[in-house]
Parts: C-alpha cells; sequence; structure tokens
C-alpha cells in the first residue's frame, strides 16, 4: 500500500470513529452535543427497555425511537455517562462550561462524602 492509501485510511477509520463515539461538536456554535448510540430495539431485553425508559422520563439520557427505510424499528440513545448528563440538563455547551460543570460536581462530591465521613465518626 502507499503511503496515500494509508493516510486515506486513517482518515476514513479516524472519521468513523469520531463520527460514532465521541462528542458531537457543533463547529458553527463550538458547542458540544451529546453522543448517541443507535441499535435495533429488537436487541434490547424488556429490562433494558425499562431502564431506557426510567432514565429517560428523570432526563438523564436522551431517548428516540424511529424505524429505518426498511422498517425495522430502531432506537437512539445518549450514552450513559456524567458528561452526557449534564449536556442533556444544560443542552450543548461550550468545552470550558462544561469542564467547570464538571469540576463543580466532582468538588461538591468530595465535600459532601467528607463531611459525612467525618460526621460518622464523630457520632459513633
Amino acid at each position: 500500500m502507499s503511503k496515500t492509501s494509508i493516510t486515506k485510511v486513517r482518515k476514513i477509520l479516524f472519521d468513523y470513529y469520531f463520527e460514532r463515539f465521541l462528542f458531537r461538536l457543533n463547529a458553527e456554535l463550538n458547542k458540544l452535543n451529546p453522543s448517541e448510540i443507535q441499535f435495533k430495539k429488537k436487541d434490547l431485553t424488556f429490562l433494558g427497555w425499562l431502564m431506557l425508559r426510567f432514565f429517560s422520563a428523570t432526563k438523564f439520557i436522551k431517548y428516540r425511537e424511529y424505524k429505518m427505510h426498511d422498517n425495522q424499528l430502531m432506537i437512539s440513545t445518549t450514552n450513559f455517562t456524567i458528561i452526557n448528563t449534564v449536556l442533556c440538563w444544560s443542552g450543548p455547551l461550550h468545552e470550558e462550561t462544561l469542564t467547570q460543570i464538571l469540576l463543580l460536581i466532582q468538588v461538591n462530591y468530595y465535600l459532601i462524602k467528607s463531611f459525612f465521613f467525618v460526621s460518622n465518626r464523630i457520632l459513633f
């Protein structure tokens, strides 16, 4: 293989990976959107479907069902990560703002955890 064909293959693989698994960057607004995954509804168990509906109702994820051109029922949902949850709650955000929110969540979690740890030692 020549260098140009290897470079083309690498670009195709990178574009595929970026499109499928990384966060969607809206270049016009310079903001991140939650990443999504699509799969067939028939591949999902009843418990899985119930969990998706529950987390969708509580706004932890975005969930939608749609039909493909061959009438196959598909599901599109955001990933179950803290980053995607923040993006689902707030909408598209700039990367700097998203990072600040995530750091704030981590610091608050640490402070709450430390408070309960100290409180339990004093009480008992």
